[in-house]
């Protein structure tokens, strides 16, 4: 198993690009705990959990050639897992849902992940917006996982700091997107912000 400090986000993505699967492993470690726990949150089923988990690295891998080594893994992974655990969940309630409803994701694989990078991209351009303190603690809460402690400790702020500053910065990034978004794309965010 990598460890964290020699974890190279752009040189495996660019490796990934080329079918390297000890990349593709790399990355699966170092985020698969932290997608898993976001998609519980969602989900409450640890065996639905564990499958949507499976398929958010299967699409991950389908789509590896189109990957920007640049970009951030763990917000594109939070987005694709996102995306699939409220698809369960609106399929769990086929009868309660109103016929023809848009759903967040179209069912068709290309045009499927077109609106996971735009989400993708809407977040990224959200977060940029935020002061670099606030960044570091909305991606380190919101995009990946971390408790409200860890975050504290690497940024050596409190735990208060680490809350007060995660509820302005999921209030900037929920404004940015509702005055740069479609309604539906604006719904996703504010879903994601909510849940998360």
């Amino acid at each position: 198993m990598l460890t964290t400090h020699v974890f190279d986000e752009t040189k495996l993505v660019k490796r990934l690009r080329n079918g390297n699967i000890e990349a593709f492993n790399a990355i699966y470690w170092e985020y698969h705990e932290p997608i898993y726990r976001n998609i519980l949150r969602i989900i409450k089923n640890e065996e639905t959990a564990a499958d949507i988990l499976q398929d958010v690295f299967v699409k991950f891998w389908e789509k590896r050639e189109s990957l920007v080594p640049e970009k951030s893994l763990g917000g594109l992974l939070f987005v694709i897992s996102y995306n699939l655990a409220i698809n369960h969940t609106k399929r769990v309630m086929t009868d309660f849902l109103v016929k023809g409803e848009i759903s967040l994701v179209n069912d068709e694989g290309n045009d499927e992940f077109m609106i996971v990078e735009a989400q993708h991209e809407l977040l990224e351009r959200a977060v940029a917006e935020l002061t670099i303190q606030r960044r570091l603690v909305f991606t380190g809460c919101k995009l990946e996982g971390k408790s409200y402690q860890k975050v504290a400790e690497e940024l050596g702020i409190s735990k208060h700091t680490v809350k007060e500053h995660l509820s302005v910065a999921s209030k900037m990034v929920k404004e940015y997107v509702l005055a740069h978004s479609d309604s539906v794309m604006a719904a996703w965010i504010v879903l994601f912000l909510d849940n998360f």
